[in-house]
């Protein structure tokens, strides 16, 4: 069983919806954790473009993609630990939508 379903599993016996077991301390850690796996995709990507051996380069890429993998298990975690995070995260992709999806007749010549 992955540790995201036992947390939730956890969380359900619970049968709190606000969660009392986890604290703003465990929030800030988590997003501390996100912060450090984001630095190190950034040094691993830019290590694998350094690299002029094919296998160093992919070694690299590699790692920098399981440390992809680990923000999205901190994230789902930040989820369960900060209850407005995934509402926030909503929004703001929301947000985004109007620079990444253009009205087609926004861009049209005049």
């Amino acid at each position: 069983m992955k540790i995201i379903d036992r947390l939730n599993k956890y969380i359900t016996e619970a049968n709190d919806p606000i969660k009392p077991n986890f604290s703003i301390k465990d929030a800030k850690m988590i997003r501390k954790s996100i912060m450090e796996e984001l630095q190190a995709v950034n040094d691993y990507t830019k290590r694998a473009y350094e690299s002029e051996n094919p296998a160093i380069k992919e070694l690299f890429l590699d790692i920098a993609y399981e440390e992809k993998v680990h923000i999205g298990e901190f994230e789902e975690m930040l989820e369960i630990v900060d209850p407005e995070h995934e509402t926030a995260e909503e929004e703001g992709e929301e947000e985004m939508e109007k620079f990444v999806e253009p009205e087609d007749d926004e861009f049209e010549d005049e």
